[in-house]
């Protein structure tokens, strides 16, 4: 009601000045501490009362939201102030920026996350320059945030992610990769995965690389594969075995007919894991489930 009012042309300039208060109030360190307070109290906000309160708010509010950042105790109010100011610092790009300088960890991972539910191309050059932090938790929202805002722009951070001293970083870059869909894109994964490196990794990340390069069509996927499944090692068998185990995983999750031939041959290999593996990689492709 005092929005209509103020609004309105006819009303008085006067009258409109002493109202604008009322909205600046909104975006105030005093009233968004106090609600900082609430919301690390147990203030919850139902969906319709979180967009009337976005709307209230204007760009004096992002150096306020990522201050509470710095000292809100509970996820549920943090992630609030968070989503609060993807909806504020679309109009203000710029300013959420500010926040990645801050020099807690979790002040700079959340304002990541809100640059990312903003979506703005704006916002890469500066995601790509913090992505050297010192925390994994930060990287690995940067590499997050930039594959929805980067492009192909960002492909030397998710290269350089890919040796990541850590597990989940480096599983966001497979994960980027896979939804950027770029030619480079496959033939950086094709690389990876056929070094000789690529049998020293542990299985649960073999299943990511597969999972990630059987997000690309293509003839040639398809040929390396094939050809990976029916390769027989004396040497490094054990590996060799968990490489194909990790492949039948990847192919029963894709539901990829075209495989189903390299599947049946794999049903008479020695290795009764691998026979498991195939069978149930079948099962999912044909049945659905």
């Amino acid at each position: 009601k005092v929005k209509s009012a103020y609004l309105d042309s006819s009303s008085q300039p006067l009258f409109r000045e002493n109202l604008s208060r009322i909205f600046s109030s909104f975006s105030s360190a005093g009233f968004l501490e106090k609600m900082g307070s609430l919301l690390d109290g147990g203030l919850r906000l139902d969906s319709q009362t979180f967009e009337k309160m976005a709307i209230l708010l204007d760009k004096k509010a992002v150096p306020v939201l990522i201050g509470l950042l710095g000292y809100l105790d509970t996820i549920s109010a943090r992630r609030t102030v968070v989503n609060l100011l993807s909806k504020v610092g679309r109009s203000d790009v710029a300013a959420v920026t500010a926040g990645l300088d801050d020099y807690r960890w979790y002040v700079v991972r959340n304002t990541v996350i809100a640059l990312r539910n903003i979506g703005d191309k704006t916002a890469r050059d500066h995601l790509i320059k913090i992505f050297g932090h010192g925390d994994a938790r930060v990287r690995r929202e940067v590499v997050k945030a930039l594959a929805r805002t980067g492009g192909a722009e960002s492909f030397g951070v998710f290269s350089k992610a890919l040796d990541d001293k850590d597990q989940s970083v480096r599983q966001a870059a497979l994960s980027a990769l896979s939804e950027l869909g770029l030619p480079q894109a496959k033939e950086l994964l094709l690389d990876r995965v056929k070094s000789n490196a690529f049998l020293s990794r542990d299985y649960e990340e073999k299943k990511d690389y597969v999972l990630a390069l059987l997000g690309f069509r293509g003839e040639d996927v398809r040929m390396f594969i094939g050809k990976m499944l029916e390769r027989k090692r004396f040497f490094r068998q054990a590996k060799n075995d968990e490489c194909k185990l990790a492949m039948a995983y990847g192919i029963g999750i894709k539901g990829d007919r075209e495989y189903l031939p390299y599947l049946y041959k794999l049903g008479d290999n020695r290795n009764e894991m691998l026979q498991l593996a195939a069978a149930e990689a079948i099962r999912k492709i044909e049945h659905g489930h």
